[in-house]
């Protein structure tokens, strides 16, 4: 099955919360403003805020999500790491 559905911007993933997943594990929800990483005891879990709102988005879709209709960047600010001059 793809993860090209386009809706839906979270899944659950089976690793340990103390380590992150690679951005290829998880796709556009890596910096995606309306992800939220939800730790657990024996995964992390990428929560979409957008299906709160709209039935079309699952809460945890598979990952990674490669297309999503409702992807929206975070600020250049909080995407980036901050570079000292």
């Amino acid at each position: 099955m793809s993860n090209e559905v386009g809706l839906g911007v979270c899944a659950k993933l089976g690793l340990s919360h103390t380590s992150m997943p690679e951005p290829d594990e998880v796709g556009l929800c890596r910096t995606c403003r309306h992800s939220r990483i939800v730790p657990a005891p024996r995964s992390t879990f990428y929560l979409c805020e957008r299906s709160f709102i709209d039935p079309r988005f699952l809460k945890y879709p598979p990952l990674p999500v490669i297309r999503c209709v409702g992807f929206e960047p975070l600020p250049p600010a909080v995407n980036e790491p901050e570079t000292e001059e």
